[in-house]
């Protein structure tokens, strides 16, 4: 949305026109910009009784009077150096820095702003103002022709929609003298404009493009990351609150979105299309507050594919659903494409759990691939997010609820399979996979409910069940490799490590739209295959090989970490690759680990990430198992980093339950390498405790 304009100096005087007690979206498009030196002021037509301000009107301090006062107090406040903003109450849309950019449109054009008028004309703008639809080439021409100068553009203001101008002090008492506040007289002010030499077109596209569209509850942890992530791309942020109880609605406003206050009715359709209601977008990003896009910048180049004329109603774009820890949340190589961005007159959503876009008009969505440079990361899986917020039990009691299946029974047995697959519910989660199977009317949902109840089979080591499943997507012809994939998984269930191997030779197209079936997950059932027939050498290889490509593929890292003796070399090699972020997840793994095997790790971890905090945490957590010579190696690094009282030296010697041989020598080799005094005197003690010669 561009970077927002500088504020004046100057305090402001905003106007508002209304008849009636401002609109909600109008306070709150104030509240967001206002600072405490601008003034307020409501101007009530005749014939209406004075407003009753409402605390937020309040906390602005506007002040209600006559339509007929306002141009003297907009004189008085000119002669001051103060800006003019007149506002009718009709006006919507407002961006974050819809202020800002109106008032510096106004000065740089000399006196007057008419904030996007190419997206919402109104009675008696200036001749020939081009359909909003227009090329940029027209209203480039327009704004030129009418001006006699380059037209102004503002980041922010083309959000807005509606009567609204901005006048510097200069032209204020022009106005003044001419005009007063009804919708026809603002309309006129664009004669104005020609004399002021200046008017704001926003020729970048006045339209708004996208909007993006959340639900939410209790989502203060959330929600700054998810909305800055999305203000490069977007034009509007527009959210149905379901009942928050914490900040969330006032930081959200905070932060620039449209809020509804609405109630949760265990139907995550109902709630998405009252979001929906309120958007004015061509197309709406479907994104909830425990996700962000991946990279902001680079997804702004969606935009240009978005404002083609595009002949699908619905775009897929890729998503991480990030699992493991809030510490340390580990991701899978391939991400899910999942149908994020719909036009917004031509869809709805459908379904009370997984809601999907469908079409108003009924029948099948056009979906097609979406920009490359979208890629989401959902947080929502990670193990205390579920816990915290009873994921499971929420979607599960949805799942069991009524159906709305809008003709599609086959699908919503579908929904409610993976729901209760993931709560463990495994035999009711076959059952449902079956008949979704049976009666799907979309052939995805059909080829992928056989796919996942023999995934769900093969995960709880019941290859024989799953023989019928794989026989019955073996039978489809799309994505063939799935079912080779499935097979290869069987092979291993069973024992049958060559013939895994020989069906994961040259195995391609072995993802399909719900599988999370990626080329680290080969590498490392061919590892395990290597493994089984005793090939220690080509299993290290391939679990090198799916480590470097996803680093955070934790089955492989326990068997490099089973291993680690083994493959030393390899071992440096797939620490030096993983990332920083993922040095937490793995310093929970050695903790469980023997000795010997966290050592090699723990030394090869150092290695690759010398210095980093949480290797330092766990060398004091492995002091009581390690041997003396590692032990020395981390107390060296410990007390250079400042942490001589975690010593595990120290904490061997000191240890009670350590045999007392081991405690002297650890006390001796500490005092001479660091002359610690401590030490010195507990090798006395030490010694008394051993027995005699």
């Amino acid at each position: 949305m561009g970077a927002p304009p500088a504020r004046l100096t100057a305090p402001l005087l905003v106007v508002v026109r209304s008849g009636a007690e401002p609109a909600e979206r109008t306070v709150q498009a104030l509240d967001a910009v206002l600072n405490r030196r601008d003034r307020l002021v409501l101007a009530v037509d005749s014939g209406h009784h004075p407003v009753d301000l409402s605390a937020a009107l309040r906390r602005l301090r506007a002040e209600a009077v006559p339509a007929t006062s306002v141009p003297e107090i907009a004189r008085a406040h000119a002669e001051a150096g103060g800006a003019v903003v007149v506002l009718d109450d009709g006006a919507h849309g407002f961006g974050k820095h819809w202020l800002s950019g109106l008032v510096a449109a106004a000065v740089e054009a000399g006196g007057a702003a008419l904030p996007a008028t190419n997206a919402a004309p109104w009675p008696a703008c200036p001749p020939g103002l081009p359909d909003a639809a227009a090329p940029r080439n027209e209203w480039r021409d327009f704004a030129r022709a009418l001006a006699g100068r380059p037209a102004v553009a503002v980041a922010g203001a083309a959000e807005m929609a509606g009567p609204a101008v901005a006048l510097a002090p200069s032209t204020v008492g022009v106005w003044a003298e001419t005009t007063d506040l009804a919708p026809a007289a603002l309309a006129a002010l664009a004669g104005m404009v020609e004399r002021a030499e200046g008017v704001y077109v926003h020729d970048d596209g006045a339209r708004v493009l996208v909007s993006a569209c959340l639900i939410m509850k209790d989502e203060v942890e959330n929600l700054a990351r998810c909305l800055a992530s999305v203000a490069p791309l977007v034009d509007e942020v527009v959210i149905y609150d379901t009942g928050s109880s914490d900040d969330s609605v006032a930081l959200a406003r905070s932060l620039g979105a449209v809020v509804i206050e609405g109630e949760w009715h265990d139907d995550f359709a109902r709630a998405r299309n009252e979001a929906r209601r309120h958007c004015r977008g061509t197309w709406l990003l479907h994104i909830d507050a425990d996700e962000e896009i991946e990279a902001p910048r680079a997804a702004v180049a969606a935009r240009d594919l978005l404002a083609r004329d595009l002949p699908v109603d619905v775009l897929a774009v890729p998503l991480h659903n990030l699992r493991g820890t809030e510490l340390a949340p580990s991701r899978g190589l391939t991400p899910l494409p999942v149908p994020r961005l719909l036009q917004r007159t031509r869809c709805h959503w459908t379904g009370a759990l997984h809601e999907h876009p469908m079409p108003v008009r009924g029948g099948t969505p056009v979906i097609a691939e979406g920009p490359p440079s979208l890629v989401l990361l959902h947080y929502g899986y990670l193990d205390e997010v579920m816990a915290r917020r009873g994921k499971v039990a929420r979607n599960t009691r949805i799942a069991e609820g009524p159906r709305d299946d809008e003709g599609d029974a086959g699908r919503a047995h579908f929904d409610r399979a993976r729901t209760l697959s993931s709560a463990d519910r495994h035999d009711d989660a076959l059952a449902e996979y079956r008949a979704a199977a049976e009666s799907a009317r979309h052939p995805i949902h059909r080829r992928c409910a056989w796919e996942l109840g023999a995934t769900v089979l093969l995960a709880q080591n019941r290859p024989d069940e799953a023989e019928s499943w794989i026989v019955q997507r073996e039978l489809v012809p799309e994505r063939p490799g799935v079912g080779r994939w499935l097979r290869a998984r069987q092979a291993l269930c069973r024992g049958r490590h060559a013939d895994a191997l020989a069906l994961l030779d040259g195995i391609s197209d072995y993802t399909d739209n719900f599988s999370t079936n990626g080329a680290d997950g080969v590498h490392l059932m061919r590892a395990q295959a290597h493994l089984g027939l005793g090939d220690l050498d080509r299993a290290g290889g391939e679990l090198l090989a799916a480590v470097e490509l996803n680093p955070a593929l934790d089955r492989a890292w326990d068997l490099l970490i089973r291993h680690a003796a083994d493959w030393p070399d390899r071992i440096a090699r797939a620490t030096a690759a993983l990332p920083p972020d993922q040095l937490k997840l793995f310093a929970g793994k050695l903790l469980g680990a023997p000795p010997d095997q966290a050592g090699i790790v723990a030394e090869c971890l150092w290695a690759a990430h010398p210095g980093a905090p949480v290797l330092l945490a766990l060398a004091v957590a492995l002091a009581p198992r390690l041997a003396l010579e590692e032990a020395a190696r981390w107390a060296m690094r410990l007390r250079a980093a400042g942490h001589a009282a975690r010593c595990p030296l120290t904490a061997i010697a000191t240890n009670p339950l350590t045999p007392p041989v081991l405690r002297l020598q650890a006390a001796y080799l500490g005092a001479e390498l660091f002359g610690d005094p401590a030490l010195v005197s507990l090798q006395a003690e030490l010694a008394e405790l051993l027995p005699a010669g």
